[in-house]
């Protein structure tokens, strides 16, 4: 769940109630408004991210009678300074805005753009390194477009029998949809690298864990 933080423009406390334990209930920073607003900040973690960025919901929970006060949900507390913005991120909706991906004629009608920016801030709310950003964006490249991350094996369960689609011995690789084998996996070719499929490649062998 997400947890409650403190923050600079907190001037009050919300004290847990009494009969319960600190495991089951913490106290509440909050800025009180003038105006009667009673506003708290929380903590997502990267996994509530995604499941938000993938579901645009989030869950409200509230421990109370058969009323509640009026409540909202939001992104952001206007009453708040906003946070200040990573330069990854201010550079990425800089470009994509300059590059016109938000527009009215751009295509997908813009959601390119904030798919592109979710991904973005996930990342930036990460805090890489150097060397550890460019690891992450090796690795995510290579799965996000369904590419092995070590050499392809003889290993039998790596390779589908794909015989009935061509009428000839033929396997699939699991792994990499561009590899085919006649041999079931023992050589293969590629139908996308620069090679084709006048290359065949041996592949390396499996080994069991022990």
């Amino acid at each position: 769940m997400a947890t409650p933080i403190n923050f600079p423009e907190a001037n009050a406390v919300l004290q847990k109630p009494a009969n319960m334990t600190d495991e089951e209930c913490c106290s509440l920073p909050i800025l009180r408004t003038d105006d009667g607003q009673c506003i708290s900040q929380w903590q997502l973690g990267p996994e509530e991210l995604i499941s938000i960025n993938q579901t645009h919901c989030v869950t409200v929970g509230l421990l109370s009678g058969h009323t509640q006060p009026p409540m909202w949900v939001q992104g952001s507390a206007p009453a708040l300074e906003q946070q200040n913005e990573s330069n990854l991120v201010l550079h990425a909706r800089a470009e994509l805005k300059a590059a016109g991906l938000w527009d009215e004629t751009a295509d997908y009608g813009g959601e390119v753009a904030n798919s592109v920016m979710q991904l973005v801030q996930v990342l930036s709310y990460q805090g890489h390194s150097g060397g550890s950003h460019a690891q992450t964006l090796d690795l995510f490249e290579k799965l996000a477009r369904f590419q092995p991350l070590g050499p392809l094996t003889n290993n039998p369960e790596e390779w589908m029998d794909v015989s009935y689609e061509s009428g000839k011995p033929m396997w699939q690789s699991r792994r990499q949809s561009d590899a085919f084998s006649t041999d079931g996996g023992k050589t293969f070719y590629t139908l996308d690298g620069p090679e084709g499929r006048d290359f065949i490649h041996t592949a390396a062998d499996f080994k069991a864990a022990a």
